[in-house]
């Protein structure tokens, strides 16, 4: 991934999850399932 992809996950949302959310999933998120070969995260707590 080049630079300006980088900066642009960072800042924006239309191209996917910004990483502030990535973040946030990757330290809240819990499993709880998959549906069609993709994860379903709930928030912990």
């Amino acid at each position: 991934m080049g630079i300006l992809n980088t900066l642009l996950r960072a800042v924006t949302w239309w191209n996917g999850q910004t990483l502030n959310t990535q973040i946030f999933t990757a330290r809240k998120g819990i499993k709880v399932g998959e549906d069609e070969g993709q994860c379903v995260l709930s928030q912990r707590g």
